[in-house]
């Protein structure tokens, strides 16, 4: 099932990579394809910019120069007629001479405007360069030249005589006219001739672009079917896949339901032992509690009791002295001085024995009680201290109790007793292994409305690799040796969840070990 799996995410994966290189195949055709047109049209356009500005510039000279010549040829022609029809007058009136001021100044006038036309052909001659033309114009030019060398002397001798100057300028005139117009109109059929061979040739590109295109179509088609069908195949995989997963997922979430199921049954259980074992924790100290106290008890009974058969034989040592009537004053007075000496040492025996058992007695209670109840710091912490005595004595270390006598707290004793006695006997087990002169200092204070307990031994102190772990349920460092690591667990949970309070270990000690707790005066 996992390989089929498998085998249709790879298909399912396959599809959409190869879809997505056909659409990005065509993103990039289109785009060659646009650019390939966009720089044809702008080739096509550029050249044709320039023929353009050449024809116009080539067009604008024939134009200029074939009008220019016509107007030279339209002033010359007039100004033969005018000097013809003056030597028609002038043979009717023989009396009028031929340098007359107004014929004089109307062919100056002529000469003038001959001349400015003829300029103005030279200077867009000269403009264009056109070397076809320069010839014509050379020759229009120096007929010109001799046009004006002699105007002057002919039209004061015989204004006759300048009309055949006036001819051959025509003859240049019309020469250079209709080559210029030949030109012309051979400029328009070059021009004709060439959109019509442009015209062929866009139709040839737009002809070849449109095959192309339908080939590009055709790939493009040809791929999107492939694609299609790669599609449906896709499609059909991914709904077998959705199938297989959905079975799977209602397999494995009956799996995991099931998983939770044993879980949850699994930590019911780890809590309901650790609350056992934190329960046997604390009967075990309990136990060890009533041990202490019953062998500290035995020996002030066990004086009591001896202290009472001695009286009890005195007593009757004394009444058969008495039957027998040897009982003499010095036996009586020895008598009434030793019971004296064991009734004092019976009832300071009782009484110790008494202290030890009411100790025990509340002790005992606090502890197997969560009953919240007004304390004296100092008396109860006292009571503690006495009922490990019996621990405390087989040893050489010291425990100081540093309390003022006037702070009262209403607090859970039960749960302060099983804190110090844990803290005291986890002193004496780890911090006091190798040392033999131990010293315990308990610092009680009040801060506000909260009490503050430092406790502080100068034992071997808590490893590094321990100090983060030291409050964690079976953490130990004697695993093996008899430690269950429940001791600092209990003591944390009742410092946090029975007093309501707040407990850490100086972590900055060099030396020994120092636990810092704090919780309110006055429980809520």
């Amino acid at each position: 099932m996992v390989l089929t799996d498998r085998t249709e995410r790879i298909c399912l994966m396959r599809a959409v990579l190869q879809k997505e290189k056909i659409v990005k195949s065509v993103y990039l055709l289109i785009f060659l394809l646009a650019i390939f047109g966009l720089s044809v049209a702008a080739l096509i356009l550029l050249f044709d910019n320039i023929d353009r500005k050449a024809e116009t510039k080539i067009a604008e000279y024939h134009i200029a120069t074939e009008l220019y010549a016509r107007s030279l040829v339209e002033i010359i022609v007039n100004a033969k007629a005018d000097t013809l029809s003056s030597h028609h007058d002038e043979k009717k009136h023989s009396s009028l001479k031929p340098t007359h001021f107004g014929s004089i100044e109307k062919l100056e006038n002529i000469q003038y405007e001959i001349k400015k036309v003829v300029n103005l052909i030279s200077l867009t001659n000269r403009k264009f360069n056109d070397p076809a033309f320069s010839p014509a114009t050379s020759r229009l030019k120096e007929s010109y030249l001799r046009f004006e060398k002699n105007f002057k002397v002919m039209a004061k001798s015989n204004s006759k005589k300048i009309v055949p100057l006036f001819e051959e300028l025509l003859n240049r005139s019309e020469q250079l006219m209709k080559l210029h117009k030949r030109s012309y109109r051979a400029l328009l059929e070059k021009k004709r001739k060439e959109n019509y061979n442009e015209t062929n040739i866009l139709l040839v590109i737009v002809l070849s672009l449109s095959v192309v295109l339908l080939l590009v179509v055709r790939i493009i088609l040809k791929q999107i079917y492939s694609s299609l069908e790669e599609k449906v195949s896709a499609r059909e995989a991914m709904e077998n896949l959705n199938a297989n997963l959905e079975r799977i997922v209602e397999i494995r979430t009956r799996e995991l339901k099931d998983t939770n199921c044993e879980l949850k049954k699994t930590i019911t259980n780890l809590e309901k032992t650790q609350e056992q074992l934190i329960e046997s924790e604390k009967m075990a100290s309990l136990g060890n509690l009533v041990a202490g106290i019953a062998h500290e008890v035995n020996t002030p009974l066990g004086v009591g009791v001896t202290a009472i058969t001695f009286l009890q034989h005195e007593c009757k040592n004394l009444a058969t002295f008495y039957q027998q009537g040897k009982l003499t004053e010095t036996a009586f007075k020895n008598f009434i001085s030793t019971s004296s000496e064991s009734c004092t040492m019976l009832k300071s025996n009782l009484d110790r024995a008494v202290d030890l058992v009411k100790s025990f007695k509340q002790v005992a209670v606090d502890r197997t009680h969560e009953d919240f109840r007004q304390i004296n710091m100092k008396s109860y912490i006292d009571q503690v201290l006495q009922s490990l005595h019996p621990k405390l004595r087989k040893t050489s270390h010291e425990v100081n109790l540093i309390c003022p006598s006037n702070l009262e707290c209403s607090t859970n004793p039960g749960a302060l007793s099983q804190i110090l006695t844990n803290l005291i006997i986890n002193s004496l087990i780890h911090g006091f292994e190798n040392i033999d002169c131990g010293k315990i200092t308990i610092d009680v204070s009040k801060s506000g409305d909260r009490v503050e307990i430092m406790y502080k031994d100068n034992g071997s102190g808590v490893p590094a690799h321990a100090r983060k772990k030291i409050f964690e349920p079976f953490f130990t460092t004697r695993r093996g040796k008899g430690g269950s690591g429940l001791g600092m667990h209990i003591v944390y949970n009742l410092v946090t969840q029975s007093l309501d309070g707040t407990i850490k270990l100086d972590k900055e000690e060099a030396y020994g070990a120092v636990f810092k707790i704090d919780f309110p005066i006055h429980h809520n």
